[in-house]
């Protein structure tokens, strides 16, 4: 239905560039104080459209006062939480800045950089040339006289690289280095893509500091699922050093090697009038310590259904056995003596589709939680 564009020969794209100066200012005075605090702050943001593939950000005095507040998180676990980056600066192509485990074990996590100590300024080159990936960043903070933390630089290298059509090969180097101390790490990934949706992915990381702990530093993780429309079966295996740490990284749980597996089908229901499509899928996982000794066990149980409205209703059967080889005060005042601890509970969840003008979601779960008991509901409603 379209026309043939012709005679268009010896075009050059242009050259952009973006130039975003900022400034803020402010004073306030509180009662009983003598003097006025002002706030004064000008800094400066630079995009350079080097190529039509590659991109260079320059930022000096980077402002981040129009970030969005994190969602509030209540942790009942011992491991730390997650919270996704939020900075417009970090978020454009932060995925070719992945590296690792998504939420669990990552080499790069940009929201340690900015996090104690105010940014400086630096520069980001992102973008293809050719068949790589190109993911370069450098930053650099100040002094924080209030914590005594001293400024660091923060540089991140990330290559990744086509193999044929469907394989990628890259890796990744950080750097982290202030006035007392540096944090150095390393790693490779491969990730291949056979038959319709199957994949094989790993990767290994290793990390370097001033102190040369000789305890076990690297990572690494191998996975494999094999999937089509119907069925789906994976195998995992994970290992994080005890002292794997990298500075501008997140690593959710260290000293582990967790042995994880799932299997689902999804029948669908093509002649029904009311039912759409069903899940039945079964996760496990075990985990060690370094040591050999058995830290955790789970399995989980997930059926659910999909009608035809676009309504969903999902069950969950949970089994866990935690060690706790020291006491855990899992909120002031409320302490989780030492032990294994056996537990079981259940959930129910729903939502319904989300494209009607009225839509609602709702959980709740009930069962053992470690040495007492759980109850948790839930709930919203959107027009």
């Amino acid at each position: 239905q379209f026309g043939t564009l012709t005679g268009l020969e010896g075009l050059q794209p242009g050259r952009h560039v973006e130039v975003k100066p900022f400034g803020i200012l402010g004073a306030q005075k509180r009662a009983g104080d003598e003097e006025t605090d002002v706030t004064d702050d000008l800094g400066l943001d630079v995009k350079w459209s080097i190529t039509p593939g590659l991109t260079a950000d320059l930022t000096l005095n980077t402002d981040f006062a129009q970030v969005e507040a994190d969602n509030v998180q209540i942790n009942l676990t011992r491991f730390s939480l997650f919270y996704p980056e939020k900075r417009d600066f970090f978020l454009e192509r932060s995925e070719l800045f992945q590296f690792g485990n998504s939420r669990e074990t990552e080499v790069f996590f940009s929201r340690r950089i900015g996090l104690d100590n105010d940014i400086i300024g630096g520069g980001r080159l992102t973008g293809q040339a050719g068949p790589f990936s190109i993911g370069f960043l450098s930053l650099q903070t100040k002094d924080n006289p209030d914590s005594d933390i001293p400024g660091a630089n923060n540089t991140v290298l990330r290559l990744r690289g086509d193999v044929g059509e469907r394989a990628t090969v890259g890796g990744i180097i950080t750097n982290y280095q202030n006035s007392e101390t540096f944090n150095r790490a390393a790693g490779m990934d491969l990730r291949y893509r056979f038959f319709t949706s199957s994949s094989f992915g790993a990767w290994f990381s290793n990390t370097w500091t001033d102190d040369g702990d000789p305890s076990p530093n690297a990572a690494g993780y191998v996975g494999l699922q094999l999937r089509n429309d119907r069925f789906s079966v994976a195998t995992d295996y994970t290992n994080i050093g005890k002292n794997f740490d990298p500075a501008i990284g997140f690593v959710r749980r260290k000293d582990m090697v967790r042995y994880g597996g799932t299997a689902a089908w999804t029948p669908r229901f093509e002649k029904s009038t009311w039912a759409r499509q069903a899940s039945f899928r079964v996760i496990g996982n075990y985990i060690e310590g370094q040591d050999g000794e058995k830290q955790s066990d789970e399995a989980i149980l997930y059926p659910s259904l999909t009608f035809q409205n676009g309504n969903n209703i999902l069950v969950g059967l949970t089994h866990k056995w935690e060690r706790l080889v020291e006491p855990w005060e899992i909120r002031p005042g409320v302490v989780i003596p030492a032990g294994d601890y056996p537990f079981n509970y259940a959930g129910v969840q729903f939502r319904t589709n989300d494209s009607k003008e009225f839509s609602a979601r709702g959980t709740t779960h009930k069962g053992e939680y470690w040495n007492g008991d759980w109850f948790q509901y839930g709930g919203g409603v959107t027009w």
